[in-house]
C-alpha cells in the first residue's frame, strides 16, 4: 500500500501525456487492471484509479471505445450510484471527460449505460470544480444530441432522458 498510490500516480501521469504513451499503456492491459482495482478496499487506491481513468477518457474516441468495450464505464457508473461523494467527485471526471471526444454513437451508448443519472448524482456537491466538470459533461451530451441524434419528431433524445431522470430539476436547483 505504501508504494501503490505513488505508483498509480506515476502511471496516471504517463496516461496524461501524449496519446501514443497512453495507447501503449492501454495495449499493455492497464485498463483491465484498473477495472479490477476499482473494487480495491482502500478508497485512496480507487480515487487514484479514477484519476488515471479520467486521463484515458480525456483521450481519443478509440480510447473511449476501449473503456466502453471492457465494461470500465459500467464500473464507473456503478461507483457513481454507491460511493461516497468524495469518490464520486473524482469518478465524475471519468464520465465527463468521456463525453468531450466521444462520437455520437458513443454518446448514445454512454447515455444508455446511465451516464446522465451518474453525472447528476454529484450535483449536490458544494465543490465548484466538481459542479463545473459535471455540467460540462451534461453540456457535451445535450449538445451532441441536438446536433446529431434528433428523433423523428425533431426532439433531442438526450433532453428527454435528462428530464426523465430529474437532471433538469437538479440543474434548475443549482
Amino acid at each position: 500500500m505504501i508504494i501503490a498510490v505513488p505508483a498509480l500516480r506515476t502511471l496516471g501521469n504517463i496516461l496524461t501525456a501524449r496519446d501514443e504513451y497512453a495507447q501503449a499503456a492501454i495495449d499493455c492491459g492497464v485498463l483491465e487492471a484498473f477495472t479490477q482495482l476499482l473494487d480495491h478496499p482502500k478508497k485512496a487506491i480507487r480515487k487514484e484509479i479514477c484519476w488515471s481513468i479520467s486521463n484515458v477518457t480525456a483521450g481519443n474516441s478509440g480510447q473511449i471505445q476501449r473503456c466502453l468495450d471492457i465494461g470500465l464505464i459500467d464500473k464507473i457508473v456503478s461507483i457513481m450510484s454507491t460511493a461516497s461523494l468524495d469518490l464520486r467527485s473524482e469518478a465524475v471526471w471519468c464520465l465527463s471527460n468521456s463525453t468531450a471526444q466521444a462520437t455520437p454513437e458513443q454518446i448514445k451508448a454512454l447515455v444508455e449505460k446511465g451516464i446522465i443519472q451518474a453525472i447528476g448524482s454529484v450535483l449536490e456537491s458544494r465543490d465548484p470544480r466538481t459542479l463545473v466538470v459535471a455540467l460540462e459533461g451534461c453540456n457535451f451530451i445535450l449538445k451532441c444530441g441536438q446536433e446529431h441524434l434528433l428523433n423523428e419528431q425533431g426532439q433531442n433524445p438526450m433532453v428527454i432522458v435528462a428530464e426523465q431522470c430529474g437532471l433538469v430539476d437538479k440543474i434548475e436547483q443549482l
